[in-house]
């Protein structure tokens, strides 16, 4: 084979792995500012994934791209307060959705609650697409006052709990 071949072969091969999608992650990151006493919540999911997590979950035809976006927020909005609990100082935190975007291939999820005291331990419960990818990954990352700490979960593990 020449080496503009070669060459060709490896970048199908690179896209097409690309396009293969055979990663199954999402990346929550949850805020902290004591100046604001608000509770910053963000969630990135695969598009594809989410939505063949909401199709299981409500039963129905999901569209995030082009469907009724406020039906897809209540979809989301459950999907999220049944699959992640957050606690501040072991009190369960009720947070509002504040609603999503989609962002190419992936979507963003934005929440957050307000009057939170001074946070010096963070529980996360939270099995996020477990249901629809065995192989799902959780990446969390918990920032408090400019103080981060990272954490995954994997299937069964759906738990951590992190001090400041």
């Amino acid at each position: 084979m020449s080496k503009n071949t070669v060459a060709m072969v490896m970048i199908l091969c690179r896209v097409m792995l690309l396009l293969m999608h055979p990663f199954y992650v999402s990346v929550t990151e949850i805020e902290y500012k004591s100046n604001s006493t608000e509770l910053g919540v963000s969630t990135k999911f695969f598009t594809d994934d989410l939505e063949e997590t909401l199709k299981k979950f409500s039963n129905s035809k999901v569209d995030l791209k082009n469907g009724d976006v406020n039906t897809n927020k209540k979809w989301i909005e459950s999907y999220l307060k049944k699959h992640l609990q957050i606690k501040i100082n072991n009190n369960t935190i009720d947070f509002q959705f504040l609603g999503y975007e989609i962002d190419q291939e992936a979507t963003w999820c934005y929440y957050a609650a307000e009057k939170i005291p001074e946070v010096k331990i963070v529980d996360v419960t939270a099995d996020l697409l477990y249901e629809v990818k065995k192989e799902q990954i959780n990446l969390f990352h918990v920032i408090v006052n400019g103080n981060r700490k990272s954490n995954r979960l994997t299937a069964p593990d759906n738990s951590f709990r992190e001090s400041f």
